[in-house]
């Protein structure tokens, strides 16, 4: 545009660039970046309350842009379910790279193909939607946590996404944060999961 001055900005003394959000995704972000009750006494017995709070200040309420390819090349996602008594199941999916999907930074699917039937990661959803997933790339050791709230859904829309799945798990994103390496093996794929049609 004529009278303005092209910039080169760059990220000076090691700052983190800020990013730009909403009121409202700032606010959804606020709530989530605050230690809860039992984080906090654990941090303060534990003398980590500085470096907690670190960790805990970098979850977002969204996915960032730069996270939606780390997401979706994963061959393999760890799941944590509880029923509605808060008996906890851990649980794992695993298929092609692109087998997870996000729709928008608030919204990711995955499928669910037939398999043994017991649906005990599914069937607790039914009964409380809360739901915990840890992508975890070993090559490069890095690793995303995205908490939130899932549905199952049989919806043509949804499964047609994924070929010959017999329903779609739907999460709403309510937290998502990069996790440390910290005790995280090194470990290459030697034979890539089987597709689960």
């Amino acid at each position: 545009m004529k009278g303005w001055i092209p910039l080169a900005l760059k990220n000076i003394l090691g700052q983190r660039p800020k990013k730009i959000q909403t009121p409202a995704a700032a606010a959804a972000d606020a709530k989530i970046q605050q230690p809860h009750a039992g984080e906090r006494a654990m941090q303060e017995r534990a003398g980590t309350t500085t470096s907690g709070a670190q960790v805990i200040a970098a979850k977002s309420s969204a996915i960032a842009p730069e996270l939606i390819a780390f997401l979706e090349a994963r061959d393999l996602v760890f799941l944590a379910t509880a029923d509605g008594a808060g008996r906890c199941d851990a649980g794992v999916r695993a298929g092609e790279p692109g087998f997870i999907k996000v729709l928008d930074p608030k919204t990711l699917v995955f499928p669910d193909f037939p398999g043994n039937g017991s649906f005990m990661s599914l069937g607790n959803l039914v009964v409380n939607s809360h739901i915990g997933m840890l992508f975890i790339d070993f090559e490069r050791r890095e690793r995303v946590r995205v908490n939130g709230r899932a549905e199952v859904s049989e919806a043509a829309a949804l499964r047609a996404l994924f070929p010959g799945a017999a329903r779609v798990v739907r999460v709403e994103v309510e937290e998502v944060f990069r996790n440390c390496r910290s005790y995280l093996p090194r470990m290459r794929v030697v034979e890539p999961a089987r597709s689960q049609r």
